[in-house]
């Protein structure tokens, strides 16, 4: 730059190029006015004689602008050329200033830039900006902070008014607090600086959608001065003056750091638990304080047959609970909720698998705390293993018990009696009373078929193994077909029926064989037996039904007694009923018409599939 050209008398030409600019910038109505270093006006267009000259109307090019008349607004201005031009700053803005304009009052805010249009040639540039709808959203949010300063002091969450080039108006000290910032820092600055860079396209975006009149709420990330990163929750409503067209966003914002960290500290926490849950063989389940499944492990997708991405979100009850157990896990489920943190309740429960099966299951349960997040955390073991083996044990139990006390009473006197019978039988053939030794005799024989009812029924190694009741029956039934050549026996099953599981025993045959071997002694005509099987809840209905003499009066309430029977013996019944009772069930006669027939019923107790 030549200074001599630059302040010499004579007016620089300017180029073309700057002189159809600023009529370009006339047409558009926008302040503009070019100065030489000297301060000779070298280009004015008339919205700026308006603006800042006081509608001047004399010629000014080429003039010296301390000797023209000026505008009282524009001393600011002529400041701020001042130390542009000697100074050496490379250019400033000057504040808004209020001016008249046809259209009502506009406030129009000045760009000076020193630029070398040619080489030997460098002037002033004044542009006017109209600043009027940003010079309003400040006082509209101005009068806002005055009217409600003790409650947006008072909030706990950030509060933030900006324009929809992000540029801060009015924000509350909570704000300043989460930015690390002094809150008179803040205003006037554009909020973009504080944001990460890869969060930037973000913010942007939904300016842009706020600027159409959206609101918006969205997670960024921001850096503080001493480089720490946050992280804010940011809502955002677009607003316009006295309800009009928005023309700035009011935003509360809050700083959810805490959150995030104890989120992702939670997720790790799940993320070590699932790798030790994934090598449990018992389910592992975890549910929230509304019973909702959280969490759900590969031994609970195979005990259950539902797998994780089905069972997360669904509620616990409806899951795996049996409908009819429904409000009793409610009220335990309840129960451990209240429970202190360090409490673990143990229970045993009837769960249900995805294909409707109910299997018993041991459940521990405990509840967890990660700040105000409430989990319980459930272990769940299929017991029904151990369930049979107890039943195993118990019934063997029950077998042995009932073994000894046939042994210790019904087979002593037994004996006793064939002893007795011994004695007699010697006394007689001495007398040669012959039909009184046939009746010893026939009350010999019955005692020994007795003896030996007994003796067989417990001579069998029971296994215990799990077994289908409907197989037993078709199996006794064959064994009866084989021993009987004229009975005729029909077995009745509905259509479709799922496996009876018992456990096994050698006993419960005996008694079905029994009962058939009773309808062919007692009948003098072709025996017709049905045997009908069905299921109700936990327990099956077993049915023998003949068409028989039936059972008189006299004998059915005595039936089931030792030495009751309706051809005098008697045993049969009575180890029967005794058998079922071991067994968990019950043996009675459900109807019996003389000339028509008897049903008898076994009640078998099932195991849960």
């Amino acid at each position: 730059m030549s200074s001599k050209q630059n302040h010499s008398g004579e007016r620089p030409r300017l180029p073309q190029a700057t002189l159809e600019h600023g009529e370009l910038l006339d047409r558009l109505g926008i302040p503009y006015m070019v100065l030489s270093l000297s301060g000779q006006i070298l280009l004015v267009n008339e919205t700026f004689r308006s603006f800042m000259l006081g509608g001047v109307r004399e010629p000014i090019i080429g003039a010296d602008l301390k000797a023209i008349r000026l505008d009282e607004r524009a001393p600011p201005l002529f400041d701020a050329l001042r130390r542009v031009m000697w100074d050496s700053e490379p250019a400033t803005r000057g504040e808004a200033v209020p001016v008249e304009t046809p259209q009502g009052l506009a406030y129009i805010s000045w760009k000076i830039a020193r630029i070398a249009l040619k080489p030997d040639l460098t002037v002033l540039v004044v542009v006017g900006e109209d600043v009027t709808e940003m010079v309003r959203m400040k006082q509209e949010s101005e009068r806002l902070a005055q009217r409600y300063h003790s409650l947006l002091e008072a909030l706990p969450v950030g509060i933030v008014v900006t324009d929809f080039e992000d540029n801060v108006i009015m924000a509350n000290t909570k704000m300043a607090e989460i930015l690390g910032v002094e809150r008179d820092e803040i205003i006037g600055t554009n909020f973009e600086r504080y944001v990460l860079e890869e969060d930037r396209p973000l913010l942007r975006k939904k300016t842009r959608e706020r600027s159409h009149g959206r609101s918006s709420t969205y997670d960024i990330r921001i850096r503080r001065p001493e480089g720490e990163i946050r992280h804010l929750q940011i809502r955002a409503v677009p607003q316009g003056p006295d309800g009009g067209k928005p023309s700035f966003a009011l935003a509360v914002i809050l700083d959810i750091t805490e959150q995030k960290r104890a989120r992702k500290a939670l997720e790790q926490e799940q993320e070590k638990l699932r790798a030790i849950a994934s090598a449990s063989i018992d389910a592992i389940v975890i549910v929230d304080s509304h019973a909702v499944v959280t969490f759900w492990n590969r031994a609970a997708e195979r005990m259950f047959g539902i797998a994780e991405a089905d069972a997360i979100g669904m509620e616990i009850g409806k899951l795996i609970v049996p409908e009819d157990r429904r409000p009793v896990f409610t009220e335990r489920f309840r129960n451990v909720s209240r429970q202190m943190e360090d409490a673990r309740v143990m229970i045993e429960v009837r769960l249900q698998r995805a294909n409707g099966d109910v299997f018993p299951a041991e459940l521990v349960a405990g509840r967890v705390s990660h700040g105000t997040d409430m989990r319980i955390v459930a272990l769940i073991r299929d017991i029904s293993g151990r369930k049979i083996e107890e039943r195993r044990r118990q019934q063997q139990h029950k077998e042995l018990q009932l073994y000894a006390s046939i042994l210790r009473h019904d087979l002593k006197n037994d004996v006793s009696i064939l002893l007795a019978n011994i004695e007699l039988a010697r006394a007689l053939l001495d007398s040669g009373r012959q039909d009184e030794i046939e009746e010893v005799l026939s009350s010999s024989e019955t005692v020994c078929n007795r003896m030996a009812n007994v003796l067989r029924a417990f001579g069998r190694p029971s296994d215990h193994k799990v077994v289908d009741l409907i197989e037993i029956v078709r199996e006794s039934v064959n064994r009866a077909r084989k021993t009987y050549k004229s009975l005729q026996i029909e077995v009745k099953i509905p259509k479709q029926s799922p496996p009876m599981q018992v456990i096994g025993s050698t006993l419960l045959p005996m008694v079905i064989e029994n009962l058939i071997g009773n309808a062919v002694f007692h009948s003098k005509s072709e025996v017709k037996v049905t045997i009908t099987i069905e299921r109700t809840n936990d327990t099956a209905l077993v049915r023998v039904i003949d068409n028989g003499p039936g059972i008189p009066d006299r004998i059915k309430k005595h039936l089931f007694e030792k030495g009751i029977s309706t051809s005098g013996g008697g045993m049969g019944l009575y180890l029967s009923r005794e058998i079922m009772r071991a067994l968990g069930g019950d043996l009675k006669l459900e109807s019996s018409e003389v000339g028509k027939g008897s049903t008898f019923l076994m009640t078998v107790p099932l195991i849960a599939p």
